[in-house]
């Protein structure tokens, strides 16, 4: 089959088996995507059609001409990468659970701590003084 291959299109940064294939790359902690491409073309595949004048001289595979594709559309959507503000926000989700994580921790377990020192304190102070 003779013809011209569809332009590539600008790939991700990361290597792709073939530029007709879909593409997503997801964050591993929040499944978020970070890029993603879909990419698709469509094709008409001639035949010879006696009732049809402009195909009835058309050659086919079994009288020795070539099978005819005709490229109709080619398309692709996505994105490579997140903008600045999407990666801030990115960073921000990924960020605050452990912090938070931090903070519930300390509240929990700093009132806890008082509470056994002035106890241990108390008890001992009853055995010194009584």
């Amino acid at each position: 089959m003779d013809g011209l291959p569809p332009p590539p299109p600008p790939l991700p940064s990361t290597s792709l088996r073939s530029p007709h294939e879909f593409f997503i790359s997801l964050d591993p902690v929040l499944g978020v995507p970070v890029a993603a491409q879909v990419r698709f073309q469509l094709n008409l595949a001639l035949r010879r059609d006696t009732s049809f004048p402009p195909l009835r001289r058309l050659r086919t595979p079994s009288d020795g001409g070539r099978p005819l594709v005709l490229p109709l559309l080619w398309a692709q959507e996505g994105f490579d990468s997140l903008g600045g503000r999407r990666v801030a926000m990115l960073r921000l989700a990924l960020a605050v659970p452990a912090l938070a994580e931090g903070a519930a921790m300390t509240m929990l377990f700093l009132p806890g701590g008082c509470r056994d020192a002035y106890r241990y304190t108390s008890s001992y102070r009853a055995l010194l003084y009584y």
